[in-house]
């Protein structure tokens, strides 16, 4: 009997899912097609302010893209202008009217330079993504400031030949060349991390330095406010000396951590 129950209820899941997944598709066809539908209604009003053709090519969606770019950068600047200040309605106006100036009468020769500007700031991105995560991690391990760095060269070996071997069984020759890249940036890194090493120490001992003398300066400054009221300010008090002996050595201090 109970398994018989679980036989029924096995049946009546599967057939709610069923019509779960038949509305699912069916809103899935019926949104895109409104979107669709949509698109298409405002085409005319996108060409008429940022020129263009067809949305689904020709690039009217990367000009609309575009647009918002411009607009975005113009506004922000416009808005920081003393002679904007008071003038917010005049900047916005200025910031929808610079960008469509700039879109309208882009040609699709530049429309195409500007977005292979993009592709190859993405590309470069994500291509640097990994390694910068991968460089993080390596620090977590194996701490710039701990006896393990030669953990972190066998890291980078590991990461080099991972993408030397991309490289070697790559396809596409520009994709051989990202893996190549980075084959060879894990080489530098395997070759200067020493040196990384020795710089973060110093980083380190000069930001301990630096701790040291503001702390330093708290101290004399302390000093110096209880004998200026004590009157050592004054000509002929005992601890008049003492006074200016403390206001140099803040003034040496104040120079040294100008420096840094």
């Amino acid at each position: 009997m109970v398994h018989s129950k679980r036989v029924f209820l096995f049946f009546v899941g599967i057939l709610f899912a069923s019509l779960f997944l038949t509305n699912f598709v069916s809103a899935y066809f019926d949104l895109g097609y409104a979107m669709d539908s949509a698109a298409r209604s405002i085409q005319p009003v996108a060409q008429f302010f940022l020129g263009g053709f067809d949305y689904t090519g020709q690039l009217l969606f990367e000009r609309f893209l575009v647009f918002i770019i411009i607009f975005s950068i113009t506004f922000i600047a416009l808005i920081k202008a003393p002679f904007f200040s008071n003038q917010r309605p005049a900047a916005v106006v200025l910031s929808v009217v610079v960008p469509l100036l700039s879109v309208r009468y882009i040609n699709f020769e530049w429309m195409n330079t500007i977005l292979m500007s993009y592709q190859v700031f993405g590309i470069a991105l994500t291509s640097l993504l990994p390694f910068i995560i991968y460089f993080f991690f390596l620090i977590g391990i194996a701490p710039l400031d701990s006896p393990y760095s030669g953990v972190r060269k066998i890291g980078w070996i590991l990461f080099g030949c991972v993408y030397l071997g991309l490289y070697v069984t790559a396809d596409n020759q520009f994709y051989g060349q990202v893996y190549m890249w980075t084959a060879f940036g894990a080489l530098l890194f395997f070759l200067i991390d020493g040196t990384i090493q020795d710089y973060y120490r110093k980083q380190k001992l000069k930001h301990h330095a630096t701790r040291s003398l503001v702390d330093r300066t708290i101290q004399l400054q302390t000093q110096i406010n209880e004998l200026i009221s004590q009157g050592a300010a004054a000509k002929g008090h005992p601890n008049k000396w003492r006074l200016d002996e403390l206001q140099k050595e803040m003034v040496d201090l104040n120079k040294s951590i100008l420096k840094g």
